[in-house]
C-alpha cells in the first residue's frame, strides 16, 4: 500500500560552534502496510530569510530507515558572528516514498523560533571559617514558562550494544560526541561519550550508544546531560569534585586557584514534535588566600589556650586571665564567621586585630607558603563529645595525639537480633483472611477479616409468657369463656417480631382437636416460617364437685398438664392442652383448671 500519513518531529540544536536541526521520522509505517526498511525522505526548510534546504532527489535521499530515522545534517540559519538561531517562522517538510520517488506523500509543520539563549552565571562562596567551598549555578533557565530537562530515567540498558533506553522521542537531547554521565544506577554508573542515537517507534524509545560498553544488562539510574565540577589547583593532580545539580559544595579544598565550571546540554521540550537544545558552559576561577589570616587567628588562640592550661592550678590569677581572653576571643571568631557567610569581609581586618589584642599576640606563625595547604577551619571554641542516646547504641571515644576517633556500635544483642530477624508471612486461613497493604514507602499493613459465610446467620428469637383463665359456670354457659393475658414478652436480633395476638377457637362443632383449642396470630410483619417452644409452668387446679383449687407448686406440672402445638405456620400458631385424657375438651380442661400458665419461645 502507498503511504498514507507523515509524521516528524524538529529539535533546533543551538551547539558549541554552530546550529543544526535534528528531523526525526515518526511515522507509524506499519499501521499502513508500509515495510519500514523500504521508505525514503527528502526534507524542505524555509527559514525566516528563505530557503535554505531542499532536496527532492531520491537517489540521495536525507532519510533512509533502513538505516536511521534521524537526520542531523542541515544547518540552522544563524545571525552574523553567531551560533543563535534567526527567529521567526519556519516551515519544515517531509517528503516520504517506498518506490524511490514513483509515489510519495509530504507532511508539512510550521514552528515559530523566538527565544534568546540562557546566559550562563555562577556563583562561588567561600566560608574559610566552617571550611566550605560552594559553586552554585544561578542561571535563569525557564524560558516561556519551560524549564529545561538534564536528566531522563534509564528503562533498558545493553551490554552487547554498548547502550542505555529512556522512554519517548528524545533524540534531540543527546548530541553525538558529547560526554553523559548515568548515576544512580545498580552496575552502570560512569561518564560515557555518544558514538549515535536513535528512536524506534515501535516500543517509543530512544536509545542511545556509547564508544565503551556499559557493564550491565539492567536498566535503572538516571542518565545526565549536565555537570558542574569543582578542580584543585592542578599541580595536586587531584580527582575533580562532580555534581548534577545546581549546587556542588565542598569542605576539602586548598589555597591558591580553583576553577568552577558548569557544563551541558539542556532540552526544552515546548511540543511533542518541537523542542530546543542549548549547549552552555561557565566557567569561574577564584585564588584562595584564606591561610594567612586563620593561620593568625589558629596561633593567637592556640597560644592563649596553652597558657590557660599550663597556669590553671599553678597561678590561678594568670590561669583566669588567659581563660577570660581565651572566651572573649572565641566570640570575636564567631562574628568573624557570621560577616564571612554574609559575604561581608570590610571588617576582617578589624575583627583579626582584636583577637590579636584580646590575646596579646603577633603574627609569628609564619604561615606563608607558596604551596598549596588545606584549609583548616578554626571553628568555634565549643568541645565536642558524643554520648550514647540509649543501651542499645555504644560509643567508643579513641584519642591519637590531636585526633579523637569516635566509634558508634550497635549493642551485641540488638546486633544479635537484627541477624536473626526471619521472613513473616502471613497466609489465609479457613475462617481468617489477611488482606495486604503497600504504601509508598514499602511499609506494609496487614487487615485480618473473617472469611464470608463463617459467622453464621443470627437467629431471631421472641419469648413470652401466656396467662390463660377460664371461666366456667356450668348451670348458666355450657361453653366457657377465656381470658389471656401476654406477659415477660422480649425479643432478641429483633427485625419484625410483635407482641402475638390470642384467640380461643375451641368448637364443639369440629373435629375434637378443635374442641380445645387456642391461637396465636399476627406476631410477625414477614411471613417466614417459624419454629415454636412452649411449655406449662403453672396451673391452678379446680375441682367442680367440692370447689376446691390446688396450686401446681404443691405437684409436678409437667406430669400433669402439656401443651400440643396442631399447627405452626408464618403468622399463625395453633395449640392445645392435654392432660393424658384422649380429645381432651374445653369443658373437662375448664371443670379441672382455674387458670394455666404457659412459656413460648418462638424462633425463626
Amino acid at each position: 500500500m502507498a503511504i498514507s500519513n507523515v509524521d516528524f518531529s524538529v529539535t533546533f540544536v543551538v551547539d558549541k560552534t554552530q546550529s543544526y536541526f535534528v528531523i526525526t521520522d515518526t511515522t507509524d509505517y506499519a499501521s499502513q502496510s508500509v515495510t519500514t526498511n523500504d521508505v525514503e525522505g527528502l526534507i524542505k526548510v524555509v527559514s525566516p530569510s528563505g530557503i535554505v534546504y531542499d532536496n527532492t532527489d531520491f537517489s540521495d535521499p536525507d532519510l533512509e530507515l533502513v538505516t536511521s530515522r534521524v537526520n542531523r545534517a542541515i544547518i540552522v540559519p544563524t545571525y552574523v558572528g553567531t551560533n543563535n538561531p534567526l527567529k521567526g517562522t519556519y516551515t519544515i517538510s517531509l517528503t516520504s516514498s517506498d518506490d524511490s520517488g514513483v509515489t510519495k506523500f509530504t507532511r508539512t509543520k510550521v514552528f515559530q523560533y523566538d527565544l534568546n539563549t540562557p546566559v550562563p552565571l555562577i556563583d562561588v562562596t567561600v566560608d574559610c571559617i566552617s571550611p566550605q567551598l560552594k559553586s552554585e549555578d544561578k542561571t535563569v533557565y525557564n524560558l516561556k514558562g519551560i524549564n529545561p530537562t538534564t536528566s531522563f530515567p534509564i528503562v533498558a540498558a545493553s551490554t552487547s550494544s554498548s547502550s542505555v533506553s529512556v522512554s519517548g522521542n528524545k533524540v534531540g537531547a543527546f548530541i553525538i560526541g558529547s560526554k553523559v554521565d548515568v548515576d544512580g544506577s545498580t552496575s552502570n554508573d560512569a561518564e560515557y561519550t555518544i558514538s549515535s542515537v536513535a528512536y524506534d517507534r515501535v516500543t517509543d524509545r530512544t536509545q542511545i550508544v556509547f564508544t565503551t560498553s556499559v557493564a550491565s544488562n539492567l536498566g535503572d539510574g538516571l542518565l545526565y546531560t549536565r555537570v558542574n565540577n569543582i578542580y584543585y589547583p592542578g599541580v595536586l593532580d587531584l580527582t575533580p569534585d562532580v555534581s548534577f545539580t545546581s549546587v556542588i559544595t565542598t569542605t576539602s579544598f586548598y589555597t591558591g586557584n580553583q576553577e568552577f565550571k558548569s557544563e551541558g546540554y539542556f532540552n526544552y521540550a515546548f511540543a511533542s514534535d518541537f523542542s530546543v537544545t542549548f549547549y552552555l558552559i561557565k566557567t569561574e576561577s577564584k585564588n584562595i588566600t584564606c591561610d594567612i589570616r586563620l593561620c593568625d587567628i589558629y596561633c593567637c588562640i592556640s597560644k592563649t589556650l596553652n597558657n590557660y592550661l599550663n597556669y590553671k592550678g599553678v597561678n590561678d590569677v594568670l590561669a583566669n586571665n588567659y581563660k577570660n581572653a581565651y572566651i572573649l576571643a572565641c566570640s570575636y571568631l564567631t562574628s568573624l564567621q557570621t560577616q564571612m557567610q554574609c559575604g561581608n569581609t570590610t571588617n576582617l581586618d578589624k575583627v583579626v586585630a582584636e583577637i590579636r589584642s584580646v590575646t596579646g599576640c603577633t603574627t609569628d606563625c609564619n604561615c606563608e607558603d607558596s604551596e598549596n595547604v588545606l584549609i583548616q577551619g578554626v571553628g568555634n571554641s565549643n568541645n565536642v563529645e558524643v554520648v550514647s542516646s540509649s543501651n542499645e547504641l555504644r560509643v567508643v571515644k579513641t584519642v591519637s595525639g590531636s585526633t579523637s576517633l569516635f566509634t558508634l556500635s550497635l549493642d551485641s544483642s540488638i546486633a544479635t537480633a537484627l541477624a536473626n530477624i526471619k521472613d513473616v508471612k502471613l497466609v489465609d486461613s479457613s475462617t481468617i483472611k489477611v488482606n495486604e497493604v503497600l504504601d509508598i514507602n514499602g511499609n506494609k499493613t496487614y487487615t485480618p477479616s473473617i472469611a464470608t459465610d463463617v459467622i453464621p446467620d443470627v437467629i431471631e428469637k421472641m419469648s413470652f409468657s401466656l396467662l390463660i383463665e377460664y371461666r366456667f359456670t356450668p348451670s348458666l354457659n355450657p361453653r366457657p369463656s377465656l381470658n389471656f393475658t401476654v406477659s415477660n414478652f422480649e425479643v432478641d436480633a429483633q427485625l419484625d417480631f410483635v407482641q402475638p395476638e390470642v384467640e380461643d377457637r375451641s368448637s364443639i362443632s369440629l373435629p375434637p382437636n378443635s374442641m380445645n383449642l387456642i391461637a396465636l396470630r399476627a406476631f410477625q410483619s414477614s411471613l417466614d416460617n417459624v419454629k415454636v417452644f412452649a411449655e406449662v409452668v403453672k396451673t391452678v387446679g379446680y375441682n367442680s364437685q367440692d370447689n376446691t383449687i390446688s396450686d401446681s407448686s404443691i405437684f409436678d406440672v409437667t406430669n400433669n398438664l402439656e401443651v400440643k402445638i396442631v399447627k405452626a405456620s408464618a403468622n399463625d400458631i395453633a395449640f392445645t392442652l392435654n392432660d393424658g385424657i384422649p380429645m381432651s375438651t374445653q369443658s373437662y380442661i375448664t371443670s379441672n383448671y382455674q387458670s394455666v400458665l404457659v412459656n413460648f419461645i418462638i424462633t425463626k
